[in-house]
C-alpha cells in the first residue's frame, strides 16, 4: 500500500502524498528504502475469483450487491453428465459409444467430478464395571439415526456449498436411510450417474440455518437462456419460485413453488425484481448458486 501511495498522482500531475502532507513523497521514499520486503508477511495473492468478479459485475447491472454468503442447513447439487456430439450430430452421454467414438463411464464418466462417503463413527456405549450396560444410559427411543458423511469433494461437486463432513440427505430424490452403509451408498450413487444421467445430491449441515437452503446448479450449456433452464420467478411480496418446469433441471433439485429467494450467486435478491433474476440467469456461464428460504411447518419442524 505504501509503495501505491507514492506512485499515486491527482488530476492536477501532483504528488498525491504531497497534496497531502508537504515533504511527505520524500520522507515516505526515504522510509521505503529501509524496510526489507521480504520479511513482511503476505496473505494469498492473487486476483478475486472469475465467479466472485462475475457477482460483482451484475450485482451492479441490476441494481444490488453482493453479500457474504450464508450458511444454509440444507445444501445440495446438481449437474447433467457431460453430452458430446456424435459425426451424424447428434448430442448423446459422453459415455456412451457411437461408431467408435464413445468412452465408456468408468474411463471418463466421472472424470471431472470427486464425491466420497463415508461410515458415521460407531456410538459410544457406557457400561458399568463388569461389563454390564448402565440403567441411568437414556434410552435410544427417538433419537435420530446417524447419518452417512461426506468424505472427500472435489472437480465439479467443488463448485457447490457442500462440504467434507455433512450428512448425506439423499440421492437423485431417494432419502437414504440407515438401512445404507458407505459402499452401497455409493454403487448407489454410480448408478444413478450412469442410469439418470445426471446426479442430484442433498446433504445437511447442523451448523447451518435451520430455514435456509443452497442450491447448485451446473448449467448444461453455457448459453441456456433463463427461460431454457425452465424455472419462473415472480415478485409476490419478495421474490419466489412461481414455476419450475417438469422437464427442468431444477426440478431435480430440492427447490420448491413458493420458496423465497433470498440470493443468486451471492448477489441480494431482497429488492430485485422477476427481470433483474432472468438477467443473472442468463449472464451465468456455469454455476447457479440458489439460497432460499422456507418455512417449517409446525407440528413436525420440517420444511414445509
Amino acid at each position: 500500500m505504501l509503495t501505491t501511495l507514492t506512485s499515486m498522482s491527482s488530476a492536477s500531475g501532483v504528488d498525491t502524498v504531497s497534496e497531502l502532507r508537504p515533504g511527505g513523497a520524500e520522507l515516505l521514499s526515504s522510509r521505503i528504502q529501509q524496510i526489507d520486503i521480504s520479511r513482511i508477511p503476505r496473505g494469498p495473492a492473487g486476483p478475486p475469483s472469475e465467479a466472485s468478479t462475475i457477482s460483482t459485475v451484475l450485482a451492479s447491472e441490476v441494481g444490488s450487491f453482493v453479500h457474504d454468503p450464508r450458511d444454509a442447513f440444507l445444501r445440495s447439487i446438481t449437474f447433467y453428465r457431460p453430452k458430446r456430439r456424435t459425426n451424424r450430430g447428434i448430442l448423446c452421454d459422453i459415455n456412451e459409444d457411437d461408431d467408435g467414438e464413445g468412452t465408456h463411464a468408468s474411463s471418463r464418466g466421472r472424470a471431472d467430478w470427486t464425491l466420497t462417503l463415508r461410515d458415521p463413527p460407531a456410538r459410544s456405549r457406557s457400561s458399568r464395571p463388569g461389563g454390564r450396560r448402565s440403567l441411568s444410559r437414556a434410552p435410544s427411543f427417538g433419537r435420530s439415526q446417524p447419518k452417512l458423511l461426506i468424505g472427500e469433494v472435489g472437480g465439479t461437486v467443488a463448485l457447490s456449498s457442500i462440504k467434507p463432513g455433512d450428512e448425506l440427505k439423499s440421492i437423485n430424490g431417494k432419502k437414504i436411510g440407515p438401512s445404507y452403509n458407505a459402499d452401497r451408498a455409493m454403487l448407489y450413487l454410480d448408478d444413478c450417474w450412469k442410469e439418470d444421467g445426471y446426479l442430484s445430491v442433498a446433504v445437511g449441515n447442523d451448523e447451518g440455518d435451520d430455514i435456509l437452503i443452497q442450491v447448485t446448479v451446473i448449467k448444461p450449456r453455457p448459453d441456456m437462456s433463463y427461460e431454457d433452464l425452465g424455472m419462473v420467478v415472480w415478485k409476490w411480496g419478495v421474490l419466489c419460485i412461481h414455476h419450475i418446469n417438469k422437464d427442468s433441471i431444477f426440478k431435480k433439485t430440492v427447490l420448491k413453488e413458493a420458496d423465497h429467494i433470498i440470493s443468486v450467486n451471492d448477489i441480494s435478491c431482497d429488492k430485485m425484481a422477476a427481470e433483474g433474476f432472468a438477467h443473472v440467469i442468463n449472464e451465468l456461464p456455469k454455476e447457479i448458486h440458489i439460497l432460499v428460504r422456507r418455512g417449517k411447518q409446525r407440528w413436525s419442524g420440517k420444511f414445509g
